[in-house]
């Protein structure tokens, strides 16, 4: 299976730092973008010796004015599909891997139904719009089917690229409105233990649903793990 990994960033260099080095804990295994959505901090300067060493396939940044995260979305995505993968990962700059993630992301997708459009790595705490309505378990990888994940980190099949983008270009609802026309379509969205959202409170946009959140289910918690 051959994978994309394209990171958007935005005035996040120390959490950036961290997203990276938990990513290339796994070398070669893919083809890593990165798309900096017009930074004015140190991350052009911190990207410099990861270019240097050749940990990117392709790095590009935004000189224009519009910085929203619909607008960097697009422009990662459309890196990731310059190398023709079975499989993408858009992923912000704020998350960190855990050691295993790539070998459970790879199985999960090679055993996912087709009818599975959508897949965060991610578990968010519930919130009013993200219902859990399954738990199923796809090859060895246990997830969870909800009504929506957050744009922040997503994966998807290549072939189902038309199905999610163009993302609409604002900040702040992006997200939502690709889950519910997957979901309206019939599609299903999962959610997989495989990353920590370590930047989760501290966007730069001013997201502050993180206050809305609920504790997760017990059983839920249980089926899900810590693997």
């Amino acid at each position: 299976m051959k994978v994309a990994v394209a990171v958007l960033t935005y005035n996040r260099c120390d959490y950036l730092e961290r997203t990276l080095n938990s990513l290339c804990g796994n070398p070669g295994a893919f083809d890593l973008f990165v798309f900096d959505n017009g930074s004015t901090d140190d991350t052009r300067r911190a990207l410099a010796p990861w270019n240097e060493l050749g940990a990117f396939t392709g790095m590009q940044f935004n000189d224009t004015q519009i910085h929203t995260a619909g607008f960097g979305m697009n422009r990662a995505i459309e890196m990731a599909l310059t190398v023709e993968p079975d499989v993408i990962l858009f992923s912000a700059d704020d998350y960190r891997y855990k050691p295993h993630w790539f070998s459970h992301f790879v199985d999960f997708w090679q055993n996912a139904p087709e009818d599975v459009a959508l897949a965060s790595l991610n578990i968010e705490p519930a919130y009013p719009w993200n219902e859990i309505t399954a738990k199923v378990e796809y090859g060895w990888q246990r997830a969870i089917i909800r009504a929506t994940v957050g744009g922040s980190n997503w994966s998807f099949r290549a072939s189902d690229v038309d199905l999610i983008y163009p993302i609409r270009e604002i900040t702040g609802g992006e997200d939502l409105e690709v889950c519910r026309r997957l979901t309206g379509n019939g599609h299903k969205i999962a959610a997989l233990n495989l990353t920590d959202h370590i930047g989760e409170h501290e966007s730069v946009w001013g997201n502050r649903s993180w206050e809305y959140a609920q504790p997760l289910p017990a059983d839920i918690m249980e089926w899900i793990g810590d693997k």
